[in-house]
């Protein structure tokens, strides 16, 4: 969900997600979380990209890779046994899209994902050669679907957000 919602539609998709855990860009996104926490009882971590929200149910981004780290260390085989456990059908992601005037997820499961990122990359026409510019937010079904489609390609990636910064970046990239 794009962090420049307003709270009642960023309360509405955690609600109903079921989130457990927040990934927040930085302070003032995590301020806004706190400003409605009473209402998003379900949350019980916030993971913090930049920054270092002076609250213990906020991680900063280094904390969870360092959890990530001591975990595997502890457990080498954690990653491939919960790769194993990861179901076609599962879901893979819920952006959400408004229909109707009504703000529904759309369930997009691992089989749908990998079936059109592989089905790109069996043409041949992308590689790691190449590179994507996706100026689109994250939280959006086709940047969901790019996603997949890279990690099938191999290129790398350059993502940009903020439609306001599209220029300036596309410049940079």
């Amino acid at each position: 969900v794009s962090p420049a919602a307003d709270d009642e539609t960023i309360t509405g998709v955690l609600v109903d997600s079921g989130a457990r855990v927040v990934i927040a860009e930085g302070y003032e996104t995590v301020r806004m979380l706190w400003r409605i926490r009473a209402r998003i009882r379900d949350v019980a971590k916030v993971v913090q990209i930049d920054g270092d929200y002076p609250d213990e149910r906020v991680l900063p981004l280094e904390g969870l890779l360092a959890l990530g780290r001591d975990h595997l260390e502890a457990q080498p085989r954690a990653l491939s046994q919960r790769l194993y456990a990861v179901r076609r059908r599962g879901l893979a992601a819920l952006p959400y899209a408004v229909v109707d005037g009504i703000r529904r997820g759309v369930r997009l499961s691992h089989s749908a994902l990998t079936y059109q990122a592989t089905a790109l990359a069996s043409l041949g026409r992308l590689s790691g050669a190449d590179l994507l510019y996706l100026p689109v937010p994250m939280e959006s079904m086709y940047a969901q679907a790019v996603l997949g489609v890279q990690l099938a390609c191999g290129f790398p990636i350059a993502l940009e957000g903020g439609g306001d910064r599209v220029t300036d970046s596309l410049a940079t990239v």
